[in-house]
């Protein structure tokens, strides 16, 4: 065998073990004789919302923008404010208004899947109103979506909430959802 070909073959060996070595790190089962891929870890899960809800943040300038008015949502009422790629709804905000206190929630969207959403409570200790009205209490929520199910809900300080809570908070926030996509 000339030196050429002695060159190509071990190149190919390489490569294959390369190849080989790769495919060793994605464990795969077998499930009735269909082979499945190795479910995400809940570390990738929240990579992944974290890096769409990254860019859609820094995408958001891009975006078209229509804002509306909630009407009869909230005793003195709201808005939304909701981001469009294209067609494609990818973000959206909802404030709504009480005497002394206001509620903000941010959905994001992902091949049009909640993913992600952000509240923030806020109460005052007079009429929001009246001059001088002062937080008397804040509360925020980080709720991470894989496949339309809420799979982590942590607080502002990253204190993950009782999972017997979630079935609960999410039948929730779907309802509030509807003002987003009627």
């Amino acid at each position: 065998m000339n030196t050429t070909k002695k060159k190509a073959v071990a190149q190919l060996l390489i490569l294959t073990l390369l190849i080989c070595m790769n495919c060793a790190g994605q464990a795969v089962k077998k499930k009735g004789g269909v082979v499945v891929a190795k479910p995400e870890t809940m570390e990738e899960v929240l990579l992944k919302i974290r890096k769409e809800y990254a860019r859609i943040n820094a995408d958001s300038g891009h975006m078209r923008v229509v804002k509306e008015n909630l009407e009869g949502q909230s005793t003195e009422g709201g808005k939304i404010t909701k981001y469009y790629d294209g067609d494609t709804l990818r973000k959206a905000i909802l404030v709504f208004y009480g005497e002394t206190g206001k509620t903000v929630i941010e959905y994001y969207f992902f091949n049009r899947q909640l993913f992600f959403s952000f509240e923030r409570n806020t109460w005052y200790d007079k009429p929001m109103s009246v001059k001088g009205a002062k937080v008397t209490k804040e509360e925020e929520n980080r709720l991470y979506f894989d496949k339309q199910k809420l799979v982590r809900w942590a607080n502002k300080k990253g204190k993950l909430i009782d999972k017997d809570l979630y079935a609960d908070k999410e039948k929730d926030l779907f309802e509030v959802m509807k003002v987003v996509r009627p």
